[in-house]
């Protein structure tokens, strides 16, 4: 008797003080979604027109409620950074961004006497352009001037054209002080999450007047679990731009770094675990209403194992688009689906979606102006639905 009524109390008393205990949720292991999103803020002064203007409407509107592992790009100027992370601080506290990294050695430079030709050129066919529209209008009417010069000094007016001014651009280059890469040689991206890193890293990307790289954030406790972050932006196909770095042209060069960026994944996750890659790649799938964008390198992804759900939505569009006024029709039919969140198979793919792809009036000069946050549309994709 003394021997059952200890066997009945070993298994009931145990299962009472279990009852007893408060739930607690176990990290990582709940059915709560998880959205990643990729943002590209187009805050390219002298690239992307009244980046002054637009970043405060991006900082106030920006849907971080919705949104909780984040890759922005372009936000090239630390100001705009430190201003998206203040704004995001109370949803996404934790953040990450590699530093701007200035060249050794030699830098690109113009001899005396090289920019005559591309000076007299701008002032016939530009004089009234502003720091926003000069780039435009000296690749549509001076291309040959461009063209015609030397590689080192061309990569130094590539990389100093957002000054916006050919007098500066001249100070810079034919002193030797403009460098080789645009914006100090800042690489533009950051990742902000509304959960910890358990470690970041990051890889540079050999790339031509703009710094490129892949950053990488471990995220252990999200939601869906661990998840391995990668967030980049790619060389884009600069196909009115003279080429001047080591590969036959810009695609190769975007084909390089996604070699190079898939190496990096697999060292960080040794192929295991739940990855996921976000950003503005400048490459895209051919879909109906959509033009392809450099459609062999965007296939790499697939034959890495990247799965890309949204291009298998019905009603997936694009995000940098013909209809946007800060692009004025540059990809043809309606634009370019080039901004993404790829997954690897181990993750639960959900439904994709724009944000941030409405209207604002800015003062530009006194004078109200309609136009778009930027010249991309945001991107997200929930896991785990």
């Amino acid at each position: 008797m003394r021997t059952m009524f200890h066997r009945l109390t070993s298994l009931v008393l145990p299962t009472l003080v279990l009852l007893a205990l408060p739930v607690l949720p176990i990290l990582g292991c709940s059915d709560d979604p998880v959205t990643i999103a990729s943002y590209n803020g187009g805050l390219a002064p002298g690239f992307v027109p009244y980046a002054e203007e637009r970043a405060p409407h991006i900082m106030a509107d920006f849907p971080a409620d919705e949104l909780d592992v984040i890759c922005a790009q372009e936000f090239w100027e630390q100001r705009y950074w430190d201003q998206f992370t203040s704004s995001v601080a109370g949803t996404h506290p934790h953040a990450f961004r590699r530093p701007n990294e200035m060249e050794m050695g030699g830098t690109a430079s113009c001899a005396a006497g090289d920019l005559g030709p591309l000076d007299t050129c701008l002032q016939a066919m530009c004089p009234d352009a502003t720091p926003d529209t000069l780039v435009s209008c000296a690749q549509e009417n001076c291309g040959p001037e461009i063209g015609g010069l030397p590689d080192n000094c061309l990569n130094c007016v590539i990389a100093n054209i957002a000054l916006g001014d050919i007098g500066m651009i001249r100070a810079e280059c034919e002193s030797g002080a403009g460098g080789s890469y645009a914006y100090d040689s800042s690489f533009g991206t950051g990742i902000v999450s509304r959960y910890a890193f358990a470690e970041t890293d990051s890889l540079l990307l050999e790339s031509t007047a703009t710094r490129r790289a892949v950053l990488y954030a471990r995220i252990p406790d999200s939601p869906q679990g661990e998840i391995h972050f990668f967030c980049t932006h790619l060389t884009s196909n600069l196909s009115m731009v003279p080429y001047t770095g080591p590969y036959a042209g810009w695609p190769e060069e975007q084909a390089a770094q996604i070699e190079a960026l898939l190496a990096y994944m697999e060292t960080k996750t040794g192929g295991a675990g739940q990855m996921v890659l976000a950003g503005d790649l400048n490459n895209g799938p051919t879909l109906p209403g959509i033009v392809g964008e450099l459609e062999d390198n965007y296939a790499l992804w697939a034959a890495a194992g990247l799965r890309d759900p949204y291009a298998s939505q019905s009603d997936a569009v694009c995000t940098f688009c013909d209809d946007n006024p800060l692009n004025l029709g540059t990809m043809g039919g309606e634009g370019g689906l080039i901004d993404h969140v790829l997954i690897s198979d181990s993750v639960a793919g959900g439904r994709g979606y724009r944000f941030l792809d409405g209207a604002i009036t800015i003062d530009v000069d006194g004078m109200s102006l309609d136009t778009a946050y930027s010249d991309h549309y945001g991107f997200a994709l929930t896991i785990g639905e």
